[in-house]
């Protein structure tokens, strides 16, 4: 899944890739700020018409 995270320490934001297993982020690449936030945000899928849809991401990049 994509997470995204907003540091409040900078302001800045960033999408990682994880699991639903992974650890969160605790530590922001901009500023090493540790005041990092998991946002909420819509999933990222794609439909491909007549009833599927696209969870892998190299497809939905070559369908766009």
């Amino acid at each position: 899944m994509i997470y995204e995270y907003q540091c409040e320490t900078c302001g800045a934001r960033t999408e990682v890739m994880q699991k639903l297993t992974d650890a969160p982020l605790h530590k922001c690449a901009k500023c090493g700020g540790a005041e990092i936030v998991k946002m909420l945000s819509a999933p990222a899928f794609s439909f491909a018409g007549g009833g599927s849809y696209l969870t892998d991401f190299k497809s939905i990049a070559e369908h766009q």
